[in-house]
């Protein structure tokens, strides 16, 4: 019999470079958003941007090394990008309202889940022996630590740049929409996806290093570095996300049981 657990998948995905393995997560992510869209609708969509908003926040504690670039590049880009692909496809099939609900909602999924987590680890790890079996609890409450004990500069900075970024993201593509008479989709989701990973990435980089810092860094660097840094890859997803949004589409074409008309491309 042929045993197999997680590491040996971890194991196996190490021997390829981070750039495969970022192809492997876009199609990852474009399949979950086509699956939970077309099995559950709005429901699935919103589903998929609380785990996509909560798992970037926790990929960005990690680094990987790319041949493009000679610094290592932290990770959660490509999976936070994806909710503004998502944010414009509740925009277009259910309205402004739903999407700015699933903003809240998903901001929401953040603060409770920390405040779970703090409270587990408010509880003090065991006594125990260097033998002891029960040691693998304490090392997991290491881990949480890791994972849930952001500084509140990162955490304050985060969650304020995700809801502005994602208002911004939900009132361009609606104004392009009307502008446009509903026309050309592939123009509303690269714009609003561009503008808003920019904003996102200018807000969030300016509290979280200049005005939230306890040594905030130079001019220069907060631009080159942290505004410019990431932008030219989510510029890319902006962009890449054009066919998934016209594959969903297609998908409602299929389907046809959405109570918001399907607009003219």
């Amino acid at each position: 019999m042929v045993s197999f657990d997680f590491s040996s998948l971890i194991d196996l995905m190490n021997i390829y470079p981070p750039e495969v393995i970022g192809v492997i997560s876009f199609f990852f992510c474009t399949v979950s958003i086509l699956t939970l869209f077309r099995l559950f609708g709005e429901s699935g969509l919103v589903l998929y941007i609380i785990v996509a908003f909560l798992s970037a926040n926790l990929q960005v504690l990690k680094a990987g090394q790319y041949s493009f670039y000679d610094q290592p590049i932290v990770l959660g880009t490509l999976v936070f990008s994806s909710t503004f692909l998502v944010m414009d496809m509740i925009t277009e099939y259910y309205g402004v309202h739903a999407a700015r609900r699933a903003v809240w909602l998903s901001f929401g999924a953040c603060v409770l889940m920390t405040g779970f987590m703090m409270l587990a680890l408010g509880v003090r790890p065991l006594t125990l022996t260097p033998d002891s079996p029960y040691l693998c609890f304490n090392r997991a409450h290491d881990a949480i630590s890791v994972l849930f004990l952001p500084a509140p500069a990162i955490f304050a900075a985060s969650l304020i740049s995700y809801v502005i970024s994602q208002y911004t993201d939900i009132r361009i593509y609606q104004f392009i929409k009307v502008l446009t008479k509903a026309r050309a989709l592939w123009l509303r989701t690269a714009l609003s996806n561009i503008l808003a990973s920019l904003m996102d990435n200018v807000i969030f980089s300016t509290l979280a290093w200049v005005v939230f810092a306890s040594h905030p860094i130079d001019g220069k660097t907060l631009f080159y570095s942290y505004i410019l840094g990431t932008y030219g890859f989510r510029l890319l997803l902006s962009i890449l996300n054009i066919p998934v949004m016209y594959l969903s589409r297609l998908l409602v074409q299929e389907k046809r049981k959405f109570d918001v008309p399907l607009s003219k491309v």
